[in-house]
């Protein structure tokens, strides 16, 4: 498997739906682009639930491979839950559907963060497996021992750098299971991460005070320090700038901590 598949991974510039469980996630997309896909997840599973299958693992395995071929069709890096309606995906969005999808099959799962990687843990009898959205070929992991080998490189893993990107590597080591909410709060994150690589900072301070709001995470913190820095050397209108620091503040009124040394 691929190591660099683009959650979260802050590439620096140099100078609702009414359902339960997963609902939040769709908070981030429009109502006609989540309608859209909403429609297509249930006729998927209607057509899934007239199959036998002989343990609820090959119930699983084919809603992998069926949403696989039925929803991901193009990687883009940093695409958004719109963008499903397409067929554009990234990590991130990938999990989010899978989550949508196994929470309305019946299945337990656990949504799994590291510091650049995100991956689900699924509960069935014959025990858990990994199932890693963005490999349609190998995404499967069933062996406990693959399953921990995996789990070890996604922790071990870094950015990948390029002659004109130049990426951020984190100062921390996440391995959290996180919630959807919490979920959604990352693809507000990711949201904000592109407008920073964009040079689009008020946007950029938007999405982060909206990723905040749904999760706590240091990476949060370290983007707005990010913003801070690039807002003080890069030109900027003035209203714009006090427009910045206005929004990040409510950070810091959430978090108690200062995002960054003004």
């Amino acid at each position: 498997m691929g190591m660099t598949r683009g959650l979260l991974v802050l590439l620096v510039m140099v100078a609702t739906l009414a359902r339960g469980g997963s609902g939040d996630i769709w908070n981030t997309a429009s109502s006609d682009n989540a309608r859209i896909v909403d429609e297509r997840i249930n006729k998927m599973l209607e057509r899934l639930s007239h199959k036998a299958y002989d343990s609820d693992r090959d119930h699983l395995f084919s809603i992998f491979k069926k949403t696989q071929k039925e929803f991901l069709h193009r990687y883009t890096q940093y695409s958004s839950m719109d963008q499903l309606a397409t067929g554009d995906f990234d990590c991130l969005t990938a999990t989010s559907l899978f989550a949508e999808i196994l929470e309305r099959s019946g299945f337990r799962y656990r949504i799994m963060e590291t510091n650049y990687h995100i991956f689900l843990l699924v509960e069935t009898s014959g025990g858990e497996v990994l199932i890693e959205t963005t490999d349609r070929f190998e995404g499967f992991v069933e062996s406990p021992d693959e399953i921990a080998r995996a789990i070890k490189d996604y922790r071990t893993e870094v950015p990948t750098e390029s002659n004109s990107k130049k990426c951020y590597q984190y100062g921390f080591e996440m391995y959290n299971e996180i919630s959807p909410r919490q979920l959604s709060g990352l693809l507000y994150f990711n949201q904000a991460v592109k407008a920073y690589n964009d040079g689009a900072w008020l946007l950029c301070s938007e999405k982060i005070v909206l990723a905040e709001n749904h999760y706590n995470s240091p990476r949060v913190a370290t983007l707005a320090s990010l913003l801070v820095c690039a807002i003080s050397v890069n030109e900027i209108p003035s209203a714009d700038k006090h427009k910045v620091i206005e929004n990040l503040k409510q950070i810091e009124r959430v978090s108690g901590q200062p995002v960054a040394s003004r």
